[in-house]
């Protein structure tokens, strides 16, 4: 890397951690801590000061003229009074300067460890954030087997945690439904178009068909184009609620493996292998009549695709 990269680099970097949520929980932090620490500081030394305004000890001091070498010439003991107020003045002052220097001194060293300690507690604190930024990053459309799985106790990032894995069980799952879905509607789609190929080249490629055949060859289509709609309309459902519509009824299975039969005689015949079926009337189930004719379709279709030439498929229904 060269060195202007390096710089750049780095530049990057800072930036992103001076806008980061961290820094700015720091720096809070230290000026929340500083601020305290100066008003306690600025009451101290607003104190101190007032109070060595108010008692002055040079004019307060007894002087003890014994002590002074004898009788003060008139005059002398204001003299020395002031004397000893101005050296009181000098001290007071040195001292409250000395303790101003100490004082800023203290408060800037309060300020650096308390950014300095705010920025560690903020990414402790922080911790879990980065471990939710880093699985989402990891999740892909393809891909949502990820979780947090946080643990620690029941703060506000844990309930954080836990309701993104909610939410990603939740896409989890209806992907999977999406997907299954699409997968069989892609199916359900294949089978009618094969029933409808089959039949029209059967019907076409025969010079002796009939009007009837062709009316019963239209017939099949019909009904599969029907089938192919009904799909449709299910995937429509399905991207508007994300539940398949489901239409109960009683249904007549065999008039079902009837039509099934028919619909696929051409696509039998393409395959070599005999179509048959057996079927009682009047057998009813309670159903949805286009999942079952789809179920019975996958049926022949997946029956017919593995089944040897010269051989033969029988639908058999209630016995």
């Amino acid at each position: 890397m060269t060195r202007a990269g390096y710089v750049e680099r780095s530049r990057s970097r800072l930036y992103r951690s001076l806008g980061s949520i961290r820094f700015r929980l720091a720096l809070v932090y230290s000026v929340l801590l500083f601020g305290l620490g100066a008003i306690a500081v600025g009451g101290i030394y607003w104190g101190l000061a007032r109070n060595l305004d108010e008692s002055s000890l040079s004019q307060s001091l007894r002087l003890d003229r014994s002590e002074l070498g004898g009788e003060l010439a008139p005059g002398d003991e204001q003299t020395l009074r002031e004397l000893l107020g101005a050296v009181e003045t000098q001290a007071n002052e040195r001292a409250m300067d000395m303790l101003r220097d100490y004082s800023l001194f203290a408060l800037a060293v309060l300020f650096g460890g308390s950014m300095l300690v705010g920025w560690f507690l903020a990414g402790h604190v922080l911790k879990p954030v980065g471990r939710i930024t880093e699985v989402a990053r990891r999740i892909s459309a393809t891909d949502l087997s990820q979780r947090i799985a946080l643990d620690g106790p029941p703060d506000e990032l844990r309930r954080l945690a836990d309701t993104f894995d909610a939410m990603l069980d939740r896409l989890d799952r209806s992907f999977d439904a999406q997907r299954g879905f699409v997968e069989d509607a892609s199916h359900e789609l294949r089978n009618p178009l094969a029933v409808i190929r089959s039949n029209l080249d059967t019907t076409l490629a025969d010079p002796d068909a009939t009007t009837e055949d062709y009316r019963v060859v239209a017939e099949q289509v019909s009904r599969s184009v029907e089938r192919m709609s009904r799909v449709v309309d299910d995937l429509v459902t399905f991207a508007r609620h994300e539940t398949r519509p489901q239409h109960l009824a009683l249904v007549d299975v065999g008039e079902l493996s009837r039509q099934a039969t028919a619909e696929f005689e051409g696509y039998a015949a393409n395959h070599d292998v005999r179509l048959t079926h057996y079927a009682p009337s009047g057998l009813l189930a309670l159903g949805d009549a286009g999942s079952l004719r789809q179920a019975l379709a996958n049926l022949l279709s997946n029956a017919l695709s593995v089944a040897p030439g010269g051989s033969e498929v029988r639908i058999t229904a209630g016995g």
